[in-house]
């Protein structure tokens, strides 16, 4: 009896399988293919190989983030952000900045400003970036 029921769940699992890897395919098609729709991901310098095998879109995370790139005031560190950058125009991905001012990623420096100096320095981020 339990080599008819080890025999039948062995069939069982195999049909399973083959069903399984059958279809397979069709879900790894990668959705960026429709060129009509922008498929992204947020990335950091030590992206993953085949990104834009996934992906026609890429938006930089930490590394485009004021913080990051000034943590300084007045010396700028663009270069992990260039490596995305130039990674996505070498690939043809869609290149989005995600967050420009935000509270939580911005420099240390610019609590100690007034606050007609924090605006000069976000219009100035802002400016340089662009």
């Amino acid at each position: 009896m339990k080599v008819i029921q080890l025999k039948f769940l062995s069939t069982i699992s195999i049909l399973l399988l083959y069903i399984i890897l059958l279809h397979v395919p069709n879900y790894c098609q990668p959705l960026s293919k429709n060129e009509n729709k922008f498929l992204g991901a947020g990335s950091s310098s030590s992206f993953y190989r085949n990104f834009d095998k996934y992906w026609n879109q890429l938006t930089p995370g930490n590394d485009g983030k004021w913080g990051t790139v000034e943590a300084v005031k007045g010396q700028y560190n663009w270069t992990n952000l260039d490596k995305l950058y130039n990674y996505s125009v070498g690939k043809n991905l869609l290149f989005k900045e995600h967050t420009f001012v935000w509270g939580q990623q911005q420099p240390g420096w610019i609590s100690s400003l007034d606050s007609a100096a924090q605006r000069q320095a976000v219009e100035d981020w802002i400016r340089n970036f662009c």
